[in-house]
């Protein structure tokens, strides 16, 4: 067995703890049509505050608000066990976001064309400071509602693989 070492990193890799991102306080949505090439075209679009209110303004229409139960995504990997040790399977990535105060012709809107291509969906937080890019998915919707003509949403997808370029956390800093 070889000995034990510290693992290389490909290059401007940092997984220091001190820079986990501050969770998701509240929260805006917004849908856009189609998927960025890669994660550097994803990380070029939020660069900054500035940068991403340019981006969210010419390519993305705002779906309302994080409900108070925002959401939550999950991945995990089949177990495939070998005679020695255990290895990785088939993953598969689902995540849930909730929306509340829908529209009735958001409602309708959503119904018809959210499955029919692949759409981008960016959540950010109220304060501006972080954003994930969920980049190119299908997306499912659920919903109920009271009879006030505001509707509870709740819209998901389910893929295989990594979720590298898919599922993108960015800390999105005020312009210099």
């Amino acid at each position: 067995m070889a000995p034990v070492s510290k693992p290389t990193l490909p290059a401007g890799t940092d997984l220091s703890f001190a820079e986990l991102l501050d969770g998701l306080e509240g929260g805006h949505i917004y849908l856009g049509e189609g998927s960025y090439a890669d994660i550097a075209a994803v990380k070029a679009a939020f660069s900054d505050q500035d940068v991403a209110a340019a981006t969210l303004a010419a390519g993305f229409i705002s779906m309302g608000e994080l409900a108070e139960n925002p959401g939550k995504a999950n991945s995990k990997a089949e177990k495939k066990k070998t005679y020695h040790y255990i290895k990785e399977g088939k993953r598969t990535n689902v995540v849930e976001l909730h929306l509340s105060g829908v529209t009735e012709e958001q409602k309708n809107y959503l119904e018809s064309s959210l499955n029919s291509t692949a759409k981008t969906i960016v959540v950010q937080s109220d304060d501006l400071s972080t954003i994930v890019v969920f980049n190119g998915l299908k997306w499912t919707a659920d919903w109920d509602g009271e009879f006030d003509d505001y509707w509870d949403w709740t819209i998901n997808t389910e893929f295989n693989g990594a979720t590298a370029a898919k599922i993108v956390p960015l800390q999105c800093d005020p312009a210099a």
